[in-house]
């Protein structure tokens, strides 16, 4: 079966002296957060059950130090509905079967 996949990947920079994320763009995540939670019942892994299976419902953010001097690994992985206004994540991968709600979300961003 086709299908279409997206995969985003963003790098957000935090403020420097809070550690997160300003308010605007707080807003701006909490609306993309809520659009792929919304619309990742829609998703469904590729090949379920089998070997070459893939999870295509995932939406996952971490905090991200590779601009630091010198750089430091990456936070493991979290589920996007971990993220809270104190979590300031700097990089947000999303992996999902359908997107569309969340790339209008985008687009309304920019």
């Amino acid at each position: 079966m086709s299908g279409l996949r997206f995969r985003i990947d963003l790098f957000v920079p935090l403020d420097s002296k809070t550690e997160k994320v300003d308010s605007v763009l707080q807003t701006k995540i909490d609306t993309i957060k809520t659009s792929i939670l919304d619309f990742r019942q829609y998703s469904q892994k590729i090949n379920p059950g089998k070997e070459a299976e893939e999870d295509t419902t995932k939406a996952v953010f971490h905090k991200c130090y590779h601009d630091e001097t010198p750089p430091k690994p990456c936070e493991a992985d979290k589920d996007i509905s971990e993220w809270t206004k104190d979590s300031g994540p700097v990089a947000v991968k999303i992996e999902e079967g359908t997107l569309k709600k969340v790339w209008n979300a985008i687009k309304k961003i920019f």
